[in-house]
């Protein structure tokens, strides 16, 4: 496995193997539910519907050899959080709210 993400991630630092989130990314826990706001600097989302597909992904075939890119992340959020917002504008990045409730 070539462990050199930034070849594959171009937004990531060489020694910070994530996708950089800013420091306005925050997550809160009330007393019925989870707050989380991540916030990304990068491509952002073109076409959020398409974005929301099972199985829709921009992913390279290099990327996905590595066992990314499935096309599920944000479907999944979708499926197992109880409100999803996406602010995104292309070329600046995307925000994901996401609300869980615990009843």
């Amino acid at each position: 496995v070539d462990n050199d993400f930034t070849k594959y991630f171009p937004m990531c630092k060489e020694d910070e193997p994530t996708v950089p989130v800013t420091e306005s990314a925050a997550k809160s826990i009330e007393n019925e539910n989870i707050d989380i706001n991540n916030d990304t600097e990068g491509n952002g989302i073109a076409d959020v519907d398409l974005a929301m597909q099972e199985g829709y992904s921009t992913a390279t075939d290099d990327v996905r050899n590595l066992g990314f890119g499935a096309g599920m992340g944000l479907p999944n959020i979708k499926t197992y959080s109880d409100r999803l917002k996406i602010d995104t504008e292309v070329d600046v990045g995307t925000t994901l709210t996401i609300e869980i409730d615990f009843d």
